[in-house]
């Protein structure tokens, strides 16, 4: 703390699977490596590790640095097989050659025995698939018969260990609902807003099976440790004498978990390792309703703010048919007040809805 610090050694002490598959070993500064004469440890489980810096490496005072440790696995290294460090050197003379700038005055360090994160070797990446919960998805939709490229469900894809492309995708048809494999017309899959797959809608046994590619622009990857969302959108059939849609229906596409498991797989991007989806339940959403049409309902912002003499305009709204005819039933609206305080007794006011 008074005085920049130069370090010249650095010792640790490994603790790992006995195996002679890790080398190489080196101490960087950001990008920087402080010692070009690297370090190999033996096979054994716990190794005692000198690493000499090629120039003295300075703290200035007041600070702190992060090192990091970096080093190579050979193609032999066991899954399963892990490493950690600690910072004591392990052996009884686990001085790490610190000293002052200004006299050289050697310093006595104090040293953690707690291993780092260290390290553990897999032999392949694993992926999971859950329902995203979000709008529209997570609540009834009413969709009117034709309509093209409604969401039915959005997918979560995690992956574990390393990056997944998904090779092999099953959707299939709700089996909750009332869908039938003549109510979509297309089937589409997107990641955001870039179009992956487009399909012609479900076999006779009401499933999907979809083939995507490694890498452009058919590929769905899902990185590393985090997660990626996949969309699905259709277009619904027409509702009408002679068309393929009912009014009245509610159609899902769901994640299939389907026992031909085979057709839920994702590759390892650095195994190159096929795997089969972790997921073994269905993953739906909350569905879509079928009409002939459907209300749109816009708010009018025409309507001034201003109290007037008489009939007073509160809200004034726009009801659009869209997809066809529609007869409205009802209308119900929430009134709320700020300063009328005897609104709900003596001074109730009559509401009046004008078209």
């Amino acid at each position: 703390s008074g005085d920049d610090i130069k370090i010249k050694t650095a010792k640790l002490r490994k603790n790992s699977t006995a195996e002679d598959t890790l080398n190489n070993l080196a101490l960087y500064d950001g990008t920087t490596k402080l010692n070009l004469s690297v370090v190999d440890p033996t096979a054994a489980a716990e190794d005692d590790l000198t690493f000499t810096f090629d120039n003295d490496y300075v703290v200035p005072k007041g600070t702190s640095k992060t090192l990091s440790l970096k080093g190579d696995f050979s193609s032999s290294v066991t899954s399963g097989a892990y490493w950690k460090f600690d910072v004591t050197g392990g052996s009884a003379n686990n001085d790490w050659g610190v000293r002052t700038s200004l006299d050289g005055a050697d310093i006595t360090e104090t040293l953690s025995t707690t291993d780092g994160k260290g390290v553990t070797v897999v032999a392949f990446g694993t992926y999971k698939v859950e329902a995203e919960s979000v709008v529209p998805v997570n609540q009834e939709q009413w969709v009117y018969g034709g309509q093209k490229g409604v969401t039915m469900n959005v997918l979560k894809f995690t992956a574990t260990n390393e990056a997944i492309a998904i090779t092999d995708l099953r959707l299939e048809l709700d089996e909750n609902g009332s869908s039938s494999a003549g109510q979509y017309e297309k089937v589409y899959i997107y990641d955001g807003a870039n179009l992956v797959k487009e399909t012609a809608g479900f076999n006779s046994d009401g499933f999907i099976d979809v083939t995507l590619g490694l890498t452009g622009i058919d590929s769905f990857v899902v990185p590393r440790n985090l997660s990626r969302l996949m969309t699905i959108k259709a277009d619904i059939a027409s509702i009408a004498f002679g068309e393929p849609g009912t009014g009245g229906e509610l159609l899902g596409i769901e994640y299939s978990s389907s026992a031909a498991s085979s057709k839920q797989k994702g590759q390892g991007v650095l195994s190159g390792t096929s795997r089969k989806s972790d997921t073994v339940t269905d993953v739906t959403s909350a569905g879509v309703i079928t009409f002939r049409g459907v209300p749109q309902i816009t708010y009018d912002s025409s309507l001034g703010t201003g109290a007037i003499t008489g009939d007073q305009p509160l809200y004034r709204f726009k009801v659009k048919a869209v997809g066809g005819d529609i007869e409205v039933n009802r209308f119900t609206f929430s009134i709320s007040t700020s300063s009328i305080e005897d609104l709900a007794t003596s001074n109730t006011p009559g509401f009046r809805l004008k078209s």
